[in-house]
């Protein structure tokens, strides 16, 4: 799985975007238990949609033991802090 983190803004690189990525919205992502309907303050609906997917379609497969694994991709316009 590949997940992107996309800054539209100048605002060059800020650690507490990393931590949320990889902290608060893997935890979301990862743990089953959470259904994204109860995370609508949290993310935006298409985001929602997706991780829903990924839920179901992980559960389906669930009784094989799939690896997962996960690459992290932060993006800004700048290339530094402002």
């Amino acid at each position: 799985m590949i997940l992107f983190q996309v800054k539209s803004g100048n605002e060059g690189f800020r650690q507490t975007e990393v931590d949320k990525l990889f902290f608060f919205f893997t935890d979301d992502l990862l743990d089953l238990a959470r259904q994204p309907a109860t995370m609508t303050a949290k993310y935006h609906s298409h985001l929602l949609q997706i991780m829903g997917t990924f839920k179901a379609s992980y559960l389906r497969i669930a009784g094989s033991f799939p690896a997962v694994s996960i690459d992290y991709y932060y993006i800004t316009r700048a290339d530094e802090i402002r």
